[in-house]
């Protein structure tokens, strides 16, 4: 059963003060050098997953895989939500931040895939479905790609350009962070 351009992931969202949907937009404009530019910085592997999650660099498809891959969809829901109180240099306060945000994300992607629809998730950092043990490390294929939500950075999004093309504001504060969760439609 196909999706139709009817639905999105507003049926899984209660927007609120700091969560809101921003429906239909046009998909990510990606360019080789976008992506180039993105993977030189995983590469660096400042973060420290750099080959070690299906949906990182180098693992997540090349350059032209990913390109393809996103010019394959013809519209994005993106799921915005606003983190505030949280200290931006609490390590652990901010990835267990992400990782409840990406759970957010992976369980709409979820239910979407099981209403028929054909949807790739995107986020910030690692899938992390598997925690640290992701198969990758022992070069087995993902056993739950369904659950896979690949980096934005590995595909070459460059979120404060998508995002300010949309005519929405970006950026960050000591004391607000905001996460974005892009959902392409086919």
């Amino acid at each position: 059963m196909a999706m139709t351009n009817d639905h999105s992931i507003s049926e899984f969202i209660e927007t609120t003060d700091g969560c809101r949907i921003i429906r239909k937009a046009p998909t990510p404009s990606v360019t080789k050098d976008d992506i180039l530019r993105f993977r030189k910085l995983c590469e660096d592997n400042l973060c420290g997953n750099y080959r070690t999650s299906w949906t990182c660099p180098p693992c997540c498809g090349t350059m032209d895989e990913c390109m393809d891959k996103i010019n394959s969809y013809r519209y994005a829901d993106i799921l915005v939500r606003d983190f505030q109180g949280y200290d931006i240099e609490n390590e652990k306060e901010m990835e267990e931040m992400m990782d409840s945000f990406r759970s957010e994300c992976r369980n709409i992607k979820c239910k979407l895939i099981k209403k028929g629809a054909d949807v790739l998730a995107l986020a910030d950092g690692p899938c992390r479905y598997c925690g640290e043990n992701c198969s990758v490390k022992i070069d087995k294929e993902c056993p739950f790609p369904d659950k896979q939500l690949p980096s934005v950075s590995g595909y070459g999004v460059d979120m404060e350009r998508y995002i300010r093309s949309l005519g929405e504001s970006f950026g960050f504060s000591k004391d607000r962070i905001t996460l974005y969760g892009i959902f392409l439609f086919k």
